[in-house]
């Protein structure tokens, strides 16, 4: 099979603290289809339109509970993500983080903001470029959004890349340290959550050297 026309994905999520709660007990309170249909529509969530071949989970069951991260493998067929450009190829890459909140707010907001539990994220997407091919655009990765409150960054959104080789590795970082804030934060405050949301929409361009 070509490499550019048959993109393999490999994804592996980890979820931390009050994350891994929504899932580890469900493995010993549900029957095994209902906690494989919970698996597949957790990966179908990071694989857009791609088709699922595995997917597979550590950490399960309540044992594990705030003793170890719930991990999901999962292996696609990343070709729904590709689209063909003259010479070129654009790939969907932001969508392998899953879909995102979006936040807009047309009127002043006057309630201070409140999470339910402090929180991150921790994403790293490594593309293996096929040979003969290099990115065009690897800029859109460098994000940086920060919100600070009282001398202290409180929350951000915070996405790296770097070349190796045929290897482009992105490290993306998303934190939530609090647990109410000010109101008149919320401009800074909706900056932070509407980048993941943009990061989801980010599209590389394949370009043959």
């Amino acid at each position: 099979a070509n490499e550019i026309t048959d993109p393999y994905l490999t994804s592996k999520i980890e979820f931390n603290g009050y994350e891994s709660l929504n899932f580890q007990p469900a493995k010993d309170f549900s029957n095994p289809e209902e906690y494989n249909e919970m698996l597949q529509t957790i990966a179908k969530n990071y694989t857009a339109e791609s088709e699922i071949i595995s997917t597979k989970a550590f950490n399960e069951g309540l044992e594990n509970v705030g003793k170890k991260p719930y991990i999901i493998e999962i292996n696609a067929n990343a070709k729904d993500l590709l689209t063909k450009a003259g010479p070129n190829y654009i790939f969907k890459v932001g969508e392998v983080i899953g879909s995102q909140m979006e936040m807009y707010e047309e009127k002043k907001r006057i309630l201070p903001i409140e999470i339910e539990n402090p929180h991150s994220y921790k994403r790293t997407i490594t593309l293996n470029l096929p040979e003969g091919y290099t990115i065009k655009n690897p800029e859109i990765f460098n994000m940086n959004y920060e919100l600070k409150h009282e001398g202290k960054v409180v929350a951000d959104f915070i996405s790296t890349y770097e070349v190796k080789g045929n290897q482009v590795i992105v490290k993306n970082t998303e934190n939530y340290d609090f647990v109410e804030l000010p109101s008149q934060l919320y401009p800074q405050y909706q900056k932070v959550i509407n980048a993941a949301a943009d990061f989801n929409k980010l599209s590389i361009i394949l370009e043959k050297i």
